[in-house]
């Protein structure tokens, strides 16, 4: 695969693509993921452009995912996203309306901003007939069963312990995977399963298709924006698919990109829970799979390991 490596590339890959010369590019976020830069066209026109990291090793098409995401959503009058704009696939761009706003500190939501985060999920669960039938493929991460949970953790886990490297970190970090995680895990993963087995489910059992939602995967207010006048723009739509509703409450309330209250984590908690009455089930499994997605949450922090 080609990247785009020098300003001049990037240049003369965007004219092409616009058709339009730049007048000013600017970088706004670099990391170890993606580049996104600000430009400004000889017609006045403001784009955000988004280079997306690729591996050889991670066969994701993280710009298809995305691009296709915020252009299904757009179709649909979706108003709190991006519209997407051009893509480029051999260079791996893609071309966004720029998004005048500012991140949005946890200290400062509130429970209108939760609200809008629910009204977003309402939106989406809209939407799953007509996602179905756009093709999306299961969000990235998505596990539909507890015994896929489970596994996945396990997975991460057994990276971990094949480091061979030495060191204090190291060593801190076998000793609390010996002594603090994997006594945790088992009993967790016990508990799971015996609870599971109260509700007449088996550990390999899937939920329904009906009872999955389309989700941006990392769904929460660290990918979000706010504009000046107030609206939140929802961003980032790479791992977007069909996933387990159970997970996308879990993530958010987990994630450590933000730091909610408890009485807003519950409003949330509550007014999700009321979209998807229809769905009895759903609390219980809230509950038995909070746990796994807190240790899954463990071992994603512990990735600087590997």
């Amino acid at each position: 695969m080609q990247e785009v490596k020098s300003l001049n590339e990037i240049n003369d890959s965007l004219v092409n693509l616009l058709g339009s010369p730049i007048i000013h590019l600017e970088e706004i976020s670099g990391g170890n993921n993606n580049r996104i830069f600000k430009i400004v066209c000889d017609d006045s026109m403001n784009y955000a452009v988004k280079f997306y990291f690729r591996n050889p090793k991670d066969r994701r098409d993280r710009l298809g995912t995305e691009f296709n995401a915020l252009r299904f959503l757009s179709s649909k009058g979706v108003k709190s996203v991006p519209m997407p704009i051009k893509a480029d696939a051999k260079h791996g761009i893609g071309i966004y309306e720029f998004i005048e706003g500012r991140k949005i500190a946890s200290l400062e939501i509130t429970d209108t901003d939760i609200d809008t985060a629910v009204h977003f999920v309402g939106l989406l669960k809209g939407l799953r007939a007509e996602g179905e039938n756009a093709a999306f493929v299961p969000a990235s991460e998505a596990y539909f069963s507890v015994q896929a949970i489970i596994e996945n953790i396990s997975s991460r886990l057994r990276m971990l312990t094949r480091s061979t490297a030495d060191g204090k970190h190291h060593r801190a970090l076998e000793s609390y995977l010996r002594d603090d995680f994997m006594p945790l895990f088992e009993k967790v993963t016990q508990r799971s399963g015996d609870r599971f087995s109260e509700l007449g489910d088996l550990p390999e059992q899937e939920i329904a298709i009906k009872e999955r939602v389309l989700s941006p995967s990392d769904f929460g207010f660290h990918n979000t924006l706010r504009r000046n006048d107030g609206e939140i723009i929802f961003l980032d739509f790479e791992y977007f698919g069909f996933d387990d509703p159970a997970k996308l409450i879990s993530d958010f309330l987990l994630h450590p990109g933000m730091q909610l209250s408890d009485r807003l984590k519950q409003r949330f908690v509550f007014n999700i829970l009321s979209l998807f009455e229809f769905n009895k089930r759903l609390i219980k499994r809230v509950k038995m799979l909070y746990p796994l997605f807190g240790l899954k949450w463990c071992m994603i922090l512990l990735n600087e390991f590997v």
